[in-house]
C-alpha cells in the first residue's frame, strides 16, 4: 500500500514503519514532515491515546497510531520491556498542519500534561512481489521456463544416507552466517562469485562417482564433465538468495540434487515468478534460458505449502555441480544476466558484507602502497630509464584489444594513459584527446620530443584530478606492482580519475603464456604477498624477466653496463625487469575492493589478461 500525501487511511491501515529521521539519511530531526512522534501519552501518564485524539481533531489529524509490536502485525499496547507504551504517532494533512500542531501541543501541552512532540518518519510497506502463478508446480514442464528440467526419485532412500555420511567425511566444512558449506574441485569465492580456475583443491569425493556416471545417460544434461562440486547444508528456515550462477565462472549447465527435505524453489525473470516443489532426493538440471535468465530462490522460511498441505522442512542439504570455464566469456543471447557482457548482478548480502570489510582493508593499504619498495626501484624504475631508447624501438603496435576500447569512446572524449611508455597509444584515436605520462623520465622526455602531452607520474598518485577522464587506458602497468597493496592502489587511482560512467582498460601479462619456452628464461620469486605479516591472498607469480640490449646499441654503455649484466659472449646487457604475471579471475578480485566499480568485460587476448571497468558513482 503507497501512503500518499492528503490520502487518508484509518489507523489499522497504516502498515508500515515509523521512526525518528536521521537513520537513513532523511533529515536530521528539525525538518518538518506531516508526522509526529507524540511522548508522555497514556494510561501511565495521565493522557489517554482517546483524549489525545479528541484534543487533535480540530488540528487536522488524519490518524493516531499507536506503536507496532515488534515483528507481528498487531498494534502493541506495551513497550519492548513490558510497560506501557508511552508515544503514539500521528499523521496530519500536510507538513503545515504538522507544524502548526507540534507549535500548539509544545507550548500548551493537553490539559496539564506536557506532551514531547518531534517530527517523525513513516515507511509505507513494501509491496511483496507479484507471483504469476496461482499455486505451486509439481512438474518443471508445467512451468513453461525452457531448459528446466525435475528428476524426481534420483536417488534411493539408501544412497541419500550413504551420499550424506560420504560428504560430512569429505572435505571440510566452512560455517558462513546461517549455513555450513564445502567444495570440491575447486572452492567457490563468494567474493568474486566464482572460482579462481587455476587452484584446484580436494578432489570429488569417492560418494560422488555413481551420481555423477549416472548425470552422464541423462539426455537434456549437456556438460560433458562436472569439475566444481558445492555442498550446501541449510538448517530449517534457511533458504537461497535469489541469483543467477555467474555466466562468465560458469559453462553449460547447472545442477542441484536436494537431499533431506523438500523445498519450493522460485525462478524470476523481472515481474515474471514462477513456483515448483522440489522434492527430497530429486535432481533439478538448469539448462539453456532456466539456467541463463531466470534467477533461482527459495525463500527463507520453516513450511511450504503445496497445494492444500503444508510441508515441513527439516534440514536440507543441496549439491551443486558446475562446470568452470576455463577460458574466454560468454556469449548466450541474455545479456541482461551475462555478466560477460556488461551486466551488472544485484549482490548478495554475504558480498556485501565482505565488499564492506574489504574496502576498509583497501584504505589500511592505500596507505602503505605510498613507499616504492626496493624491488620496484631496481626491476622497474631504473631499468626502464637505462633502456627506454631499445624498449621504444619494440613497441610500435597497436593491441586489437586498446583499439576496440579506444574506438568505442564518444567522440571529442578525454582519455588519460596511465603508464604511457612511448606513447604509442596518443595518435590511436584521432576522435579523443589523450593525454598521460610514465614514471619512467627518459620514457617521459621521448614522448615530449615527439610533441605529446605528458608528464611524469606516479601510478599510485598521479597528478590529475579526480573525475577528470571519460576514459583511462593502463596498458601494461600494473604487472609492474610488486605487492598486493601496490596494484590495489594502482587500480583505485585509476578508477578515481574517471568521470561517473567513465571507462577504464587495464592489461596485464597472464600466467597463461602462449610462448611457454620464454618463460623458461624467467627466474621465479619468492611471492611478495606471502611475506611474514601479510594479510593479503596470495594470487599470481612473481619473476624477473630479462631484457636485452645488444652492444650496439647506445643504451649499453658504461652505466647500463654497471646496472646490468654484461654477456660478453652474447655481447648483451642483460636487465631483469620484475614481473607479477596474473592468474584468471585476480584482476576482478582486485577490482572487488573498489567500491561503486561495475566490471564490463574481461578477456584474454595474447597471454595478457583485459579487464573494461566502469565507475558508476
Amino acid at each position: 500500500m503507497e501512503e500518499k500525501p492528503g490520502e487518508k487511511m484509518a489507523a489499522e491501515e497504516w502498515q508500515g514503519t515509523w521512526r525518528r529521521p536521521g537513520k537513513e539519511g532523511d533529515g536530521n530531526g528539525e525538518e518538518a514532515t506531516r508526522y509526529l512522534l507524540i511522548g508522555n501519552v497514556g494510561p501511565s501518564c495521565g493522557v489517554s491515546v482517546e483524549a489525545l485524539r479528541d484534543h487533535l481533531a480540530t488540528m487536522k489529524v488524519e490518524a493516531v497510531v499507536p506503536p507496532r509490536e515488534s515483528g507481528k502485525g498487531k498494534r502493541s499496547k506495551r513497550s519492548k520491556g513490558g510497560k506501557a507504551a508511552t508515544y503514539v504517532f500521528a499523521a496530519f494533512g500536510s507538513a503545515t498542519d504538522a507544524k502548526v500542531a507540534k507549535g500548539k501541543l509544545s507550548g500548551d501541552g493537553i490539559g496539564d500534561v506536557k506532551v514531547m512532540v518531534e517530527y517523525a518518519v513513516y515507511c509505507p510497506p513494501k509491496e511483496k512481489p507479484k507471483v504469476s502463478e496461482e499455486y505451486v508446480r509439481l512438474r518443471a514442464e508445467d512451468l513453461g521456463i525452457d531448459g528446466l528440467y525435475l528428476l524426481k526419485d534420483f536417488v534411493s532412500e539408501e544412497e541419500e544416507r550413504g551420499l550424506l555420511s560420504g560428504l560430512d567425511e569429505s572435505g571440510e566444512w566452512k560455517c558462513l552466517a546461517r549455513r555450513r558449506v564445502k567444495h570440491f574441485g575447486f572452492e567457490f569465492d563468494y567474493s568474486i562469485r566464482g572460482v579462481h580456475p587455476n587452484k584446484e583443491i580436494v578432489a570429488f569425493p569417492p560418494c560422488i562417482e555413481p551420481i555423477t556416471d549416472r548425470i552422464a545417460g541423462v539426455k537434456e544434461i549437456t556438460n560433458e564433465r562436472f569439475d566444481q562440486l558445492t555442498v550446501n547444508e541449510y538448517p530449517m528456515g534457511v533458504g537461497l538468495s535469489p541469483h543467477v550462477d555467474t555466466h562468465s565462472a560458469f559453462a553449460g549447465d547447472i545442477l542441484s540434487l536436494s537431499l533431506g527435505s523438500s523445498a519450493v524453489m522460485e525462478f524470476r525473470k523481472g515481474e515474471d515468478h514462477r513456483r515448483l516443489f522440489v522434492p527430497r532426493r530429486s535432481l533439478l538440471a538448469m539448462t539453456g534460458e532456466s539456467r541463463l535468465a531466470w534467477q533461482h530462490y527459495i525463500p527463507h522460511r520453516k513450511t511450504d505449502k503445496v497445494g492444500a498441505k503444508v510441508v515441513k522442512r527439516t534440514m536440507r542439504t543441496s549439491i551443486t555441480f558446475r562446470t568452470v570455464r576455463k577460458q574466454g566469456g560468454c556469449s548466450c543471447p541474455f545479456p541482461e544476466q551475462c555478466d560477460s557482457q556488461g551486466a551488472a548482478l544485484p549482490p548478495t548480502r554475504m558480498l556485501e558484507k565482505s565488499q564492506q570489510q574489504q574496502q576498509a582493508e583497501a584504505e589500511s593499504m592505500l596507505e602503505k602502497a605510498r613507499k616504492f619498495p626496493e624491488m620496484e626501484k631496481d626491476h622497474v624504475h631504473g631499468v626502464y630509464d637505462c633502456i627506454a631508447g631499445h624498449f621504444s624501438s619494440t613497441r610500435f603496435a597497436i593491441w586489437p584489444e586498446v583499439k576496440r576500447f579506444l574506438d568505442g569512446m564518444p567522440e571529442h572524449s578525454l582519455v588519460g594513459d596511465i603508464g604511457c611508455g612511448n606513447g604509442k597509444y596518443f595518435g590511436a584515436a584521432k576522435h579523443c584527446r589523450v593525454v598521460g605520462g610514465d614514471l619512467s623520465f627518459e620514457l617521459v622526455q621521448l614522448c615530449k620530443n615527439r610533441g605529446h602531452e605528458v608528464v611524469q607520474l606516479d601510478v599510485v598518485r598521479p597528478p590529475y584530478r579526480q573525475n577528470l577522464f571519460d576514459g583511462v587506458i593502463s596498458i601494461a602497468v600494473l604487472h609492474h606492482m610488486s605487492t598486493f597493496e601496490r596494484r590495489l592502489a594502482a587500480m583505485t587511482s585509476i578508477v578515481n580519475l574517471l568521470r561517473p560512467g567513465g571507462l577504464a582498460l587495464v592489461t596485464v601479462w597472464a600466467m597463461e603464456q602462449e610462448e611457454v619456452k620464454k618463460m623458461k628464461k624467467w627466474k621465479k620469486l619468492s611471492h611478495g604477498d606471502s611475506r611474514e605479516g601479510a594479510s593479503v591472498p596470495v594470487l599470481g607469480k612473481d619473476y624477473l624477466v630479462p631484457w636485452s640490449v645488444p652492444f650496439h646499441r647506445p643504451e649499453a654503455g658504461e652505466v647500463a653496463k654497471q646496472s646490468g649484466k654484461v654477456d660478453e659472449q652474447k655481447g648483451l646487457v642483460v636487465f631483469e625487469r620484475f614481473y607479477h604475471v596474473f592468474e584468471r579471475g585476480e584482476l576482478e578480485y582486485l577490482v572487488n575492493y573498489i567500491p561503486n566499480v561495475t566490471v564490463m568485460r574481461c578477456v584474454y587476448d595474447r597471454s595478457n589478461w583485459c579487464i573494461t571497468v566502469r565507475r558508476d558513482t
